[in-house]
């Protein structure tokens, strides 16, 4: 009887490959794709495939996977506004949607498959096969190939020693790191609320943002829609802190307070405004700074309506002459 054959850790971590579709450097309109773009696509199909494999699907069928931008980040070694833009790549070119799902809660990814044209046909047919000495077609695989040939002749798979794989007692190779997290449906739930007491406290403390603020003049609207947009309590006062800012400054460049309570309506519209800006954008590199330029904007607008009122108001009033006894005594 042979010898008992092992799995070495070379061999197990030695050549598993993200997959990258060659229509991405074919098509004229996947060319344009950055590269970090085309690696993320790679990345983020990877993980949809966990999804077939465990069901995740939506009341309409459709598959969908969690990835978050942490997550990203972290394997690409990019910043999160990084990430941002990526992603905005990515849903251009139909290759990527997402679905808020709600605060604090990573978002529902649904990954979008590239169009293929003829021309895409032929150029990959063709590059996937040469000609033998005889002259009939043969296939081959590329020097990177995820497949390498064993003692017997037999196919064998290999992974690449940085893989988030690792095997199991039994042999069989299991997942491990938070890359790749098999999630069922059983436990898709469980695992999105498994967000750490940290942020679990942060998400109690968003939901009740509004009733405790007692010392800003913002209304519930306004502080509902921050605590909406901000992903930690710290996030919230800050924005709080930079609207507060802006208005000092425009009471100090006119010299008089502005009773902001009566301009909600205008606070509340440059909130969503900058929202829609900060989250549509990716040009804007410092949100606080831009929020603080457009809240400034909108003090200063509001306080050149209330010179116009008032200037109105003086206008309007009535001069009501009164009589001058002194003149009336003098002349006698």
């Amino acid at each position: 009887m042979s010898e008992f054959s092992y799995y070495t850790t070379k061999e197990v971590y030695g050549e598993t490959f993200f997959q990258l579709p060659k229509i991405f450097f074919s098509n004229d309109h996947y060319k344009k794709l950055s590269l970090d773009a085309k690696v993320a696509y790679a990345i983020l199909r990877d993980r949809f495939n966990y999804s077939i494999k465990n069901n995740w699907v939506d009341e309409n069928d459709r598959i969908f996977f969690v990835y978050t931008n942490k997550e990203l980040g972290e394997i690409l070694d990019c910043s999160n506004k990084t990430v941002v833009k990526i992603k905005k790549e990515l849903e251009e070119k139909k290759l990527l949607t997402q679905k808020r799902v709600g605060i604090n809660t990573p978002n529902k990814l649904y990954i979008g498959k590239p169009i293929a044209n003829a021309q895409d046909v032929y150029l990959q047919k063709n590059s996937l096969q040469t000609l033998d000495n005889s002259g009939s077609v043969k296939s081959t695989l590329p020097e990177s190939s995820p497949q390498t040939l064993g003692n017997s002749g037999s196919v064998k798979s290999t992974l690449p020693e940085n893989s988030p794989q690792t095997l199991g007692n039994s042999g069989s190779v299991k997942s491990t790191h938070n890359l790749y997290k098999e999630l069922t449906t059983d436990t898709y739930k469980d695992t999105v609320k498994d967000t750490g007491k940290e942020e679990l406290q942060n998400l109690e403390l968003l939901k009740s943002f509004s009733e405790t603020q007692n010392q800003t003049f913002l209304d519930k609207r306004c502080l509902e829609l921050i605590a909406l947009f901000s992903n930690t309590i710290q996030e919230a006062h800050n924005a709080v802190g930079i609207i507060i800012r802006a208005k000092n400054k425009q009471e100090k460049k006119y010299g008089r307070v502005l009773i902001a309570e009566d301009w909600q309506e205008e606070i509340e519209y440059t909130l969503r405004k900058v929202y829609h800006k900060i989250k549509t954008d990716h040009k804007i590199k410092d949100c606080d700074n831009y929020m603080f330029g457009a809240f400034c904007t909108t003090f200063d607008h509001c306080f050149l309506e209330l010179s116009a009122w008032e200037n109105k108001q003086k206008k309007d009033t009535p001069v009501i002459s009164t009589f001058n006894w002194l003149e009336q005594q003098e002349n006698k």
